[in-house]
């Protein structure tokens, strides 16, 4: 019985994990550091206002991949009582999001 009740325990963590984990993570390669939103090119932070002008809760992070190529601005936010994430180039161009 305890080896049952610590496979569903052992089960529903990979799940909850697995359920947090943030796709664009799972495919770049490289660093991902969090960053504050000053530290967010002008660009970037204006096309991500015109977009989401509701967004509340925003968490920003660089996602730089191996040799310091590709990165990308991840933003995390709230919009109308939903999770959603938005990736930018460094210019502004959106490039996805949930």
């Amino acid at each position: 019985m305890k080896k049952i009740i610590i496979a569903v325990l052992l089960f529903i963590s990979i799940c909850s994990y697995a359920h947090n984990y943030t796709a664009v993570r799972a495919f770049s390669i490289g660093k991902v550091t969090n960053i504050k939103r000053v530290n967010v090119p002008d660009a970037v932070l204006a096309n991500f206002n015109s977009m989401f002008p509701n967004a509340s809760s925003v968490r920003w992070e660089i996602l730089s991949g191996s040799y310091g190529q590709h990165t990308q601005y991840f933003a995390q936010f709230r919009l109308n009582g939903q999770k959603r994430t938005a990736r930018f180039a460094p210019d502004g161009t959106y490039i996805g999001g949930t």
